[in-house]
């Protein structure tokens, strides 16, 4: 019973959350960590997980499922927001510039052991998760330069750092599927939302 009204709790919070994306619409960083709290409720009750929302491929699917679960009188009225979010994502993902990080198959980034070549879809997804945890600061590791703070800097770095406004609506795409979809709603296992 008590788990019921957790994920009753979640899907408030998570409808509140966008809610106030749409009333917040002119203000960029407010939208984004919006953005990031209703990918995180979401993420708490509903697969996928945090960074998969960040991917364009996931994003696309989820689209997909969703316009196909609506009529399209329906679909002309809540789809354009959803589009348009995926198309932002699209737009950040073609942010990299950096030619000395830039090549044929993705992005040059630190690794654990050397340099290491990740595609743009996930250097996507980690810049996303960079932005989320930056709320508690860009800093990084206190306890030294590990790789993971030299990865950090090379992402941001590499990245012309600009947030399409249109972006934070991934929160409302993914509400949409789990509207969608409510069958998938699942409890996620504690300590499984990094």
């Amino acid at each position: 019973m008590s788990s019921h009204f957790e994920d009753v709790l979640s899907l408030e919070q998570a409808f509140r959350t966008v809610q106030s994306l749409s009333i917040h619409d002119r203000d960029v960083h407010v939208r984004k960590g919006l953005l990031f709290d209703a990918l995180d409720t979401i993420a708490g009750i509903r697969k996928p997980d945090f960074d998969e929302m960040c991917m364009l491929t996931k994003a696309r699917q989820a689209l997909s499922e969703v316009e196909g679960a609506m009529d399209e009188r329906t679909g002309d009225v809540l789809l354009p927001r959803a589009k348009a979010a995926v198309a932002a994502l699209e737009e950040f993902q073609e942010g990299f510039f950096l030619p000395s990080r830039i090549v044929e198959n993705g992005l040059r980034v630190p690794g654990k052991n050397g340099d290491e070549v990740i595609p743009l879809e996930k250097a996507t997804r980690e810049y996303l998760r960079i932005l989320r945890n930056a709320g508690h600061s860009f800093r990084g590791d206190p306890k030294g330069d590990t790789y993971k703070n030299a990865r950090t800097r090379a992402l941001l770095a590499s990245h012309e750092g600009h947030i399409p406004p249109e972006l934070p609506d991934l929160a409302y795409l993914y509400l949409l599927r789990l509207l969608a979809h409510p069958e998938n709603l699942r409890r996620r296992p504690a300590g499984n939302n990094n």
